[in-house]
């Protein structure tokens, strides 16, 4: 199982929540100087027994989500495998055979410290077998270097393109808009963005 399968078990929700980068220094009294990283690590339920599996991502001042941080990721990041068996034994000291492994993503310090989580998911006991989730979302959520567009960016097409029209906006007007926005703001956009964000745009119309 690598990262990126387990990635796509993270819900659009997990994925666009913008992480507060002020709020983690009140929290952990640091000064406005320290500069936050995102970083994804194998561990136990309680945060113990880490093993670092993604590169160690600065996160800006002004926060970001999620998403936008992976999509720093390269391809081989993404495809790296989770080793859990390999966890295990480097871990089987303080880890049971019967203990659940988690892959989370926290905000911290450069050097590991003040961390916090921000995201989790469990990984399967039978690596072989991902959940169906998974496997009905590949490749409709993140592909290294690549960015599907979020609902602030459909919101922000339609209102540009509402004020033109008295009776409902063109669906291919505001994709078209979308592409144009976000082309500018110097976005890739992945393959199939078109039909993944028509079916997100139903969602978010409902």
């Amino acid at each position: 199982m690598t990262i990126r399968d387990l990635i796509e078990k993270l819900t659009d929700a997990e994925l666009d929540k913008k992480i507060d980068v002020a709020a983690w220094r009140r929290k952990k009294k640091l000064p406005d100087s320290e500069k936050a990283y995102f970083r994804g690590f194998i561990c136990t339920q309680n945060n113990q027994n880490f093993n670092e599996r993604t590169p160690n991502i600065q996160i800006p001042d002004g926060g970001a989500t999620i998403r936008s941080l992976i999509e720093k990721f390269t391809r081989k990041d993404l495809e790296r495998d989770i080793e859990l068996a390999k966890w295990r034994e480097e871990k089987k000291e303080s880890v049971t055979s019967t203990e659940k492994a988690y892959f989370r993503f926290f905000i911290q310090r450069k050097s590991g410290k003040n961390y916090e989580l921000l995201a989790s998911i469990q990984i399967p006991d039978k690596l072989d077998q991902l959940d169906l989730i998974s496997k009905n979302n590949r490749n409709n959520k993140i592909e290294a270097g690549l960015y599907i567009p979020t609902k602030e960016d459909f919101e922000k097409a339609y209102r540009k393109l509402e004020k033109r029209h008295k009776q409902g906006v063109p669906i291919d007007e505001v994709l078209d808009t979308m592409e144009a926005n976000l082309t500018e703001r110097g976005r890739k956009l992945q393959e199939n963005w078109r039909s993944i964000t028509e079916q997100k745009i139903k969602e978010w119309s409902k």
